[in-house]
């Protein structure tokens, strides 16, 4: 049993018991095949879309277009993957045809950039969304498992974690509430 694998059970017990929706923030740690392919099970499952899993992919993130259909007859199986995208690589660039939006990111409003893809991602063999987001000060790639759910909606449930992560250190370092 890993960390991973022993929250993800819990989360899809949960779910499967009350039947509620949720959006699972995780940070890049959760960013893998173990998280996302309980989610796909989960969902299977309940034959609903019942977790979205919103997390930071990591920095060396690869996606992959979908393979062209070409008229040609070829030799070999067919391509399951098509052209890569790097991410980190599109941030170096002049970020072309990024989407410009204000936001209100931790309690301030910020403008932002930001670009969307639907891609293959090789560790779940499956189509992901990524969103790529350059604010004034920092850069970050967040993947999400569901592909209908707007970018500008998975960069400000993201932001959430934070909040999230500031309650837990109140409630441990200040109040104690975990001893």
């Amino acid at each position: 049993y890993n960390c991973i694998e022993k929250i993800m059970k819990m989360v899809k017990r949960f779910v499967i018991d009350s039947k509620k929706q949720i959006i699972l923030l995780l940070d890049a740690y959760f960013a893998n095949a173990t998280a996302f392919d309980y989610v796909y099970d989960a969902n299977k499952e309940t034959e609903k879309e019942q977790i979205i899993l919103i997390a930071r992919a990591k920095s060396n993130a690869v996606g992959y277009k979908l393979p062209e259909k070409s008229d040609k007859k070829r030799v070999g199986r067919p391509k399951k993957y098509g052209d890569s995208i790097k991410f980190k690589d599109m941030f170096k660039n002049n970020f072309e045809g990024a989407t410009k939006a204000v936001v209100k990111l931790y309690d301030k409003k910020e403008e932002i950039e930001y670009l969307c893809f639907d891609v293959l991602w090789k560790p779940v063999k499956r189509l992901c969304r990524f969103v790529l987001v350059k604010t004034k000060e920092k850069t970050m790639i967040l993947i999400c498992s569901n592909m209908n759910i707007e970018p500008i909606d998975i960069i400000l449930g993201y932001s959430y974690r934070f909040k999230i992560e500031v309650t837990f250190k109140t409630l441990k370092h200040t109040i104690r509430g975990f001893f």
